[in-house]
């Protein structure tokens, strides 16, 4: 079954409120990590591939 203009929009409009909860929570951990705790921007962002690259290992082991 195909979806309508209007559902896609629907559907999407869910997912881009969690992202942007999402994208917020980076913001604040990056300029914690860099401004308070005095890592460097590649550091930070080494970090964060690292969490995703860990999280897409086990999040089918956890059936997300």
């Amino acid at each position: 079954m195909k979806l309508s203009i209007v559902e896609k929009i629907g559907f999407g409009a869910g997912d881009m409120a969690i992202n942007v909860v999402i994208i917020a929570m980076q913001l604040l951990l990056a300029y914690f990590y860099t401004d308070i705790y005095g890592l460097s921007a590649a550091d930070v962002g080494v970090l964060f591939v690292v969490v995703r690259m860990i999280d897409a290992i086990i999040d089918p082991a956890m059936g997300f």
